[in-house]
């Protein structure tokens, strides 16, 4: 009998240890499984950021009869522009118009003055900030501005090139990216 009570004091230890093993495994793989959903989770948002993401870039379309500078969203979220501004040296402007000096011409095509250095811009949509073609410019004075609709575009053109368009973009979760700085090229 005395070797019964034995045997049930060893199989006794054997199932508490058993017990313990199975609860530090237990808690070990909880933590694992723990530490994979914090991975996931941290992945799931970077991926819901980046599917809010806009992605602004200024294109310029010049042709022989016109010239035009815009801004687009190319990213797959809304883009919330502000501190918009137009600069050439130290000159700063609200439109690029105001960095172009050609005395008498007053007529555009269109151009976007900007009042309070905001705009928002949902994905794939564009603004455009000047437009100006020579139809235009031959409906206007000439003999004032001193040059042919041709020379007149050529002259907007190379004023246009070295201006640099400055923007603050945030999504749509107010979140502030990169801030945006292009400076326009030479246009042909």
């Amino acid at each position: 009998m005395e070797w019964t009570n034995g045997i049930a004091a060893i199989a006794a230890a054997f199932s508490a240890l058993t017990a313990l093993i199975a609860l530090v495994v237990a808690v070990r793989n909880e933590r694992k499984v723990e530490a994979r959903f914090a991975q996931q989770i941290a992945l799931e948002q970077k991926v819901a950021q980046a599917n809010i993401a806009p992605d602004v870039q200024v294109y310029t379309f010049s042709t022989v009869g016109s010239v035009q500078v815009e801004l687009k969203n190319c990213g797959v979220g809304p883009a919330r522009i502000s501190d918009l501004s137009f600069r050439r040296d130290e000159q700063k402007a609200n439109s690029i118009t105001r960095l172009i000096n050609i005395p008498n011409l007053t007529t555009w095509v269109f151009y976007w003055m900007v009042t309070d250095g905001k705009l928002t811009l949902a994905p794939g949509e564009s603004k455009v900030l000047i437009h100006q073609s020579t139809d235009v410019i031959q409906g206007q004075d000439l003999d004032a501005i001193g040059m042919s609709a041709e020379e007149t575009l050529r002259q907007i053109k190379d004023q246009i090139t070295g201006v640099t368009i400055e923007f603050q973009v945030s999504n749509i979760v107010d979140e502030k990216l990169p801030a945006g700085s292009v400076t326009i090229s030479n246009l042909p």
